[in-house]
């Protein structure tokens, strides 16, 4: 596999320090093939294993309640890498990539489900297998809230923290569609929460239904006072939405 070549090649550079041998009490650095053919004869299930229970330590330090921070992120790939596919690539449009899935563990750097996907890939694919894998990592944790960006605001995976009463809450953001806006124009200033002071953050919520939800979920709106902004210098509306999530006085520490 092409990606494995390319990370373990940076081997290379520590067998160029002689240092490193002797910080580490090491003969000798070996070479990136033995180290690959050194993986390559691990057996997954074995060396996933062992990597839990080495782990387990850390992991221990963790609270009985968690919330987790979902992304996916786009990898640009040059060359003909295994898995590199061509999909939604804003950087480099047309070339190749990755699109891994990743949770972690809100105010850590603890990531307990990282999930290898091609480029082709969107934001929401593999969720409930990822999700899946991250109760599993877990163990007896309980994940109260799933905080995620534009790409995780899906039915499908919606109706999965809707489906019993024991699974996690959800805070998604949501694009500013026609429906969206529609129910954005349709407030009141009285239904704004919060003091009308400038820099101050106002909420409002509503109920919508989206096209391709199948049925209508709460959505909460923020906003912040700037005063009077000269014509030149303004700007689309700034907006937040979250749904199926706890009273709105707590909202400030995720929607900003």
């Amino acid at each position: 596999m092409e990606l494995a070549w390319l990370r373990f090649s940076h081997i290379e550079r520590l067998r160029e320090d002689p240092t490193i041998p002797e910080i580490f009490g090491m003969e000798a650095v070996v070479g990136d093939d033995t180290v690959r053919r050194f993986f390559k004869s691990v057996d997954p299930v074995l060396g996933a294993e062992w990597i839990a229970r080495h782990a387990k330590p850390m992991w221990g330090a963790l609270p009985d309640t968690v919330i987790l921070d979902w992304d996916s992120t786009v990898q640009p790939k040059y060359g003909h890498q295994e898995g590199a596919e061509i999909g939604y690539n804003p950087s480099k449009p047309g070339r190749r990539s990755f699109h891994p899935l990743l949770a972690v563990v809100a105010k850590t750097r603890l990531c307990p489900v990282y999930r290898f996907r091609a480029g082709d890939t969107v934001s929401a694919s593999q969720w409930h297998e990822a999700m899946a894998d991250a109760e599993r990592w877990l163990g007896g944790r309980q994940v109260s809230l799933n905080r995620g960006d534009l790409g995780f605001g899906h039915d499908a995976i919606m109706a999965w923290h809707e489906g019993a009463p024991a699974r996690p809450k959800f805070l998604f953001k949501l694009k500013l569609t026609r429906l969206v806006r529609t129910a954005l124009h349709q407030l009141k200033d009285s239904d704004w929460q919060g003091p009308a002071i400038l820099g101050a953050c106002q909420m409002a919520e509503a109920r919508i239904q989206l096209t391709g939800w199948k049925s209508s979920r709460r959505v909460i709106f923020a906003r912040t006072l700037q005063g009077i902004v000269p014509a030149a210098h303004r700007a689309e509306f700034l907006w937040r939405t979250a749904s199926h999530f706890w009273p709105p006085r707590y909202l400030p520490h995720w929607l900003p």
